[in-house]
């Protein structure tokens, strides 16, 4: 059956588009906490990170050691970016090395060798190829 071979297609190309996907909103979640870090105004600075703590969750990113990096971090953050009381909110000077630290991991897992796109895209070819 072609429909059949069609119908796997175009699940092997769903599939790659939605890790495609998975990986650029991880890697741009961990550049603009980079940017807000240096920036200074850290007032949503602990939603921020949840939501990359919520990124770095997704199984097939196999990013779950980096997830775990934030468990002890996050209730300083949240507790800091809490306690301005009228003043911008500002993490502490380790808590903003840390996450440029955390932040830099992800970026340089995503872009890295194990995951660089053109890993996946060959997948994709040979998935395709096959008949």
């Amino acid at each position: 059956g072609g429909v059949e071979d069609e119908d796997m297609k175009t699940v092997v190309f769903g599939d790659y588009l939605k890790h495609m996907q998975q990986m650029w909103q991880t890697l741009s979640m961990a550049k603009q906490l980079q940017r807000d870090t240096v920036a200074g105004n850290h007032k949503y600075m602990a939603h921020q990170v949840a939501l990359l703590y919520q990124s770095l969750s997704m199984p097939n990113l196999k990013l779950q050691p980096l997830k775990k990096k934030i468990e002890p971090q996050f209730e300083g953050i949240k507790k800091q970016t809490e306690s301005s009381k009228g003043s911008p909110a500002a993490l502490l000077s380790a808590q903003r090395w840390w996450l440029m630290g955390l932040t830099g991991e992800v970026a340089d897992e995503i872009t890295g060798p194990s995951n660089v796109p053109s890993r996946h895209i060959n997948d994709w070819f040979v998935a395709f190829a096959q008949k």
